[in-house]
């Protein structure tokens, strides 16, 4: 049935969303990593605009949630390695008193 037949540009846009998923199956990432991944891929850069915007607008791709969670991971690293530094710098101390 020929009106089942999905065109280039769907099938295009498809093969580019599937690559913006797996990078975002990997880890979160902000729109310029997907953007990147998909221009590594030498997809066209309308359907680049196209893909991402689809992503941002169902939820998928979110600047400030990246930022968010990147700054609270950060943050949580740095304060268990002072807290570390702390620990051991203690331990440290009373063996060698």
């Amino acid at each position: 049935m020929v009106w089942l037949e999905a065109d280039e540009h769907t099938i295009a846009f498809e093969a580019a969303r599937d690559i913006a998923l797996r990078r975002l199956e990997r880890s979160l990432a902000c729109r310029s990593q997907v953007q990147q991944a998909l221009e590594r891929k030498q997809v066209d850069p309308d359907l680049i605009e196209q893909v991402l915007d689809r992503l941002e607008e169902v939820g998928l791709l979110d600047d400030l949630a990246y930022a968010q969670t990147l700054a609270r991971t950060r943050f949580r690293e740095k304060f268990a390695a002072r807290s570390e530094e702390r620990r051991v710098g203690k331990e440290c101390a009373s063996m060698c008193r």
